[in-house]
């Protein structure tokens, strides 16, 4: 549309122009067309070498930064055309041919992929890059809406700082207790399943997280694992595939076709159906739960808590947040945690499964904790160290979040180099957590990485699994202690044993949470 104004414009009040197209029988029907197009392209040379030098920024500063070859108006996009499975194999392989950092072109978008331990540290700490890559989490935040995931970088400083103080180490401790209880039933229910070799465990595991989070953010007890049916679940599983589509296919990422595809009015369906049922619950919180009310339901009249607060609770207690920002972060907690938790814990029962050695010192601390039969306590979690040490060593090699974009608000000085206002950066966590250069053969499974002096030896950004700086995970540690406990709970019933026989066997396939490509194939036998 500017192009055709700017020709009519030209066209109508330039004398050249008139003098070309005036052609009183001198010149012919020809030459008039052929003038016509004269005028087309250097309108269009004009604009473009406009918009080039608007953008020179982006190509002086990426000047001495290399990269692979990119193709006009296309860039390196190309290379990424195919199968989901193999975007994180051909990044990984791009990655191993540049040391630190290299420039990508996608489109006319500039990406900066950074591996490099000491510039990863300046970019995650500047406030210049906090804000998230639009196009990236876009189709995430029609699912989540505005929360500490999504949202822009003025709301989120707002948003983070009214809710950190309801993820303190005391209140993290007292959610305890629901994963002990949804663990117990977790247990339960995949003792019908012993010695089955064809089991969806993703499914199985991301109710029990279902379950562990709905009540621990919102205090209510969906029993989810109890009914083995929950249209919430699957609806946030369809929901998470259908945004990963949007985002890693080249072809969908154009919004009129994604418009068009039958693919839409699922999402939409299943997207209504989430959004109501945690606005239902928002709104019959907020009618149990005013201030004067929430205090009489969990203090006594000395003071003394009775019972523990779920998120919403704390949030509707000591927050701000209107409630449709209510509603935002507590559906990025019930979806985005409930995935990552799953992945995470599935990961952790599949190298289990592949070294009985590990997984027989695991449960040897586990029973000098808890013995044979007693529940998980908050007092027994920091207790687990080797378990803390293997749950950090598959989080290295499988980090749930492979790879995680920024866009820069202003340029970022990294001493050597300076990153343009303007342009994006990204950080593939799957690749910096098996980069030789900073842990040696990457590939050998090996929680003693993660004692105390080892982790001394090495830069903190070479371990990114909840990202880093002030825009981390913020729910990391709760991440972490969820999967504690189920690991206490099942590992002291059950064996566990895996198909895979090494970790060079599993292909991954990236989208926003990392995924096995054939799935996690696991099986139980009774202790």
């Amino acid at each position: 549309m500017v192009l055709y104004h700017l020709f009519y414009y030209i066209f109508e009040n330039s004398i050249i122009v008139r003098k070309l197209f005036i052609t009183d029988n001198v010149y012919s029907k020809l030459h008039v067309q052929q003038n016509l197009w004269i005028l087309l392209f250097t309108t269009l040379g004009i604009w473009y070498i406009k918009y080039l030098w608007s953008r020179r920024k982006l190509y002086w500063y990426s000047m001495n930064i290399p990269g692979p070859f990119g193709l006009p108006l296309i860039g390196s996009a190309v290379m990424f055309i195919g199968k989901e499975s193999k975007i994180l194999s051909t990044l990984q392989s791009i990655q191993q041919q540049y040391s630190g950092i290299y420039k990508l072109w996608m489109g006319p978008d500039l990406y900066f992929m950074v591996s490099d331990p000491k510039y990863i540290e300046i970019i995650l700490n500047s406030p210049r890059a906090i804000e998230k890559q639009f196009y990236i989490y876009e189709p995430f935040a029609e699912i989540l809406g505005d929360g500490l995931l999504t949202t822009n970088a003025k709301k989120w400083r707002h948003h983070r700082k009214t809710i950190t103080p309801s993820f303190n180490q005391k209140i993290l401790e007292s959610f305890v207790d629901v994963f002990a209880d949804k663990s117990k039933v977790f247990a339960e229910k995949i003792s019908e399943l012993v010695g089955k070799k064809d089991v969806d465990w993703y499914i199985l595991v991301s109710r029990c997280t279902l379950d562990t989070i709905c009540e621990t953010a919102m205090g209510i007890n969906m029993n989810v694992q109890e009914v083995n049916e929950c249209s919430l679940g699957e609806c946030i599983e369809i929901l998470m595939e259908l945004a990963n589509i949007r985002v890693f296919n080249v072809y969908y990422q154009n919004p009129l076709a994604w418009k068009m595809s039958k693919m839409k009015q699922e999402f939409d369906e299943n997207n209504n159906h989430f959004q109501n049922v945690i606005s239902g619950i928002i709104r019959k919180k907020k009618e149990e739960f005013n201030l004067n009310q929430l205090r009489d339901l969990t203090y006594n009249e000395d003071g003394i808590k009775k019972k523990n607060l779920a998120f919403l609770d704390l949030l509707l207690e000591n927050s701000d947040l209107t409630e449709t920002e209510l509603r935002a972060e507590i559906k990025t907690f019930v979806g985005a945690g409930t995935e990552t938790s799953a992945a995470s814990i599935c990961a952790v029962f599949t190298v289990l499964g592949m070294f009985p050695d590990i997984q027989q010192k695991l449960y040897e601390e586990m029973v000098d904790i808890l013995g044979l039969e007693r529940d998980v306590t908050a007092s027994d979690l920091p207790k687990m160290k080797y378990t803390e040490r293997v749950i950090k060593e598959t989080l290295r090699l499988f980090p749930v979040a492979p790879a995680f974009a920024r866009t820069l608000t202003g340029d970022i000085n990294l001493g050597d180099k300076i990153l343009p206002s303007g342009c994006s950066v990204a950080f593939v966590v799957a690749y910096i957590h098996r980069n030789p250069e900073y842990w040696p053969d990457p590939l050998k499974f090996d929680p003693d990485r993660f004692l105390p002096e080892e982790v001394a030896k090495r830069h903190p950004c070479t371990y990114i699994p909840f990202s880093y700086g002030p825009r981390n995970c913020i729910g990391g540690r709760y991440a972490i202690l969820n999967i504690k406990t189920v690991l206490a709970t099942v590992i002291r019933q059950f064996k566990i044993f895996s198909e895979y026989k090494s970790i060079e066997e599993i292909e991954l396939k990236l989208q926003m949470l990392l995924r096995f490509k054939d799935g996690y194939k696991v099986w139980l036998e009774d202790r």
